[in-house]
C-alpha cells in the first residue's frame, strides 16, 4: 500500500511543475498586460489542491482523483456499469510549487502536450479570467485560469480526446515524446528517448497486426451465413478504422498563495 502511495503521489507531484509553465508569461501576446498581471499568480510559494476526472462516456466509466495539497492524500473513485471503488493513499507531504520569475512569452500549452503538436484557436481575457483553446494532436484542450481571492487563483483544464479516421499513427506521438525527452526527470527522459528510437518498428509492427485483423474479418463477412452476421462483422470492421476512443478529462486545479519567496 505504501509503495502504491507513493507511486500516485509522485505522478502527482509531476504534473505540477507542468502547471508552473501556465502562469508565467502565458497569453502576454493575446492578453493586455493589465489583464495578464490582474488574472495571473505572481512569482511566489504555492500550495496545490486537486481535482480531476477521466471519463469514456461510450464505455460509462470514468475514474476520479482528488489530491491534497496539504497532506500531498490522495483519493482515487472509479466509476463503471458494474459499480464504484475507492481507494485512499497516504501522501509524502505538502504538494507545492515554485513560481518563479519568467520572461514573457512563456508557452501556455505544457511540455506533456507539446507546443509543436497543438494549434491555438483563441486566447481571450477580462477581468473574470483568461480562456486558451488549442486543437492539438490528441484533441482539443482548454484552459481556463480565474483569480479567486487575493491568495487563491483557479486553474480549469479540459481535453475531448476523440477517434478519427484512419489507422493509428504513432507519429503523432513524437512531437510530445521530443518535449518529455527534453523538459522531463532524468529517468522519463532517457524512457522517451528510447520509446523515440523505437517509433519506426512499433509503427511496423502494429501495422503488420491491424492487417491482419482486418483480413481476418474480411474472411469473416463473406463467409457471413446471414445479413445481420455481415452487418455485426462490418461494424466491427469501421471500429478498428478508427484510431482511438472518446474521452474527456476535467481538472481543477486551486493554487494558494504560502509566501512570496520559495525555500529553495
Amino acid at each position: 500500500m505504501h509503495k502504491e502511495s507513493n507511486l500516485k503521489n509522485s505522478r502527482t507531484k509531476r504534473l505540477i511543475p507542468l502547471a508552473g509553465l501556465l502562469a508565467a508569461g502565458c497569453c502576454a501576446a493575446a492578453v493586455s498586460v493589465a489583464t495578464f498581471k490582474q488574472v495571473m499568480p505572481p512569482p511566489g510559494l504555492y500550495q496545490i489542491d486537486s481535482d480531476g476526472t477521466l471519463r469514456m462516456p461510450d464505455a460509462g466509466t470514468s475514474a476520479r482523483q482528488q489530491t491534497d495539497g496539504a497532506s500531498g492524500d490522495v483519493s482515487t473513485t472509479t466509476t463503471s456499469p458494474g459499480g464504484k471503488y475507492q481507494q485512499n493513499f497516504k501522501g509524502d507531504g505538502p504538494i507545492r510549487l515554485c513560481l518563479p520569475a519568467k520572461a514573457k512569452g512563456t508557452p501556455v500549452l505544457p511540455p506533456a502536450l507539446g507546443a509543436a503538436a497543438c494549434k491555438t484557436l483563441s486566447t481571450t481575457g477580462s477581468a473574470d479570467g483568461i480562456v486558451h483553446i488549442a486543437q492539438c494532436a490528441s484533441g482539443r484542450y482548454q484552459l481556463t485560469v480565474r483569480r479567486l481571492s487575493e491568495t487563491t487563483w483557479e486553474f480549469i483544464d479540459r481535453i475531448d480526446l476523440a477517434p478519427t479516421p484512419g489507422a493509428p499513427n504513432l507519429e503523432a506521438l513524437r512531437p510530445m515524446m521530443k518535449q518529455m525527452a527534453k523538459n522531463s526527470t532524468p529517468e522519463e527522459r532517457a524512457k522517451a528517448q528510447q520509446a523515440l528510437a523505437t517509433l519506426p518498428q512499433q509503427q511496423a509492427k502494429m501495422d503488420a497486426g491491424r492487417a491482419q485483423a482486418m483480413a481476418a474479418m474480411a474472411k469473416a463477412q463473406a463467409d457471413a451465413k446471414t445479413p445481420e452476421e455481415a452487418a455485426a462483422v462490418a461494424k466491427a470492421m469501421q471500429a478498428m478504422g478508427q484510431t482511438g476512443i472518446r474521452m474527456q478529462a476535467d481538472a481543477r486545479r486551486v493554487w494558494t498563495r504560502i509566501g512570496e519567496h520559495c525555500s529553495n
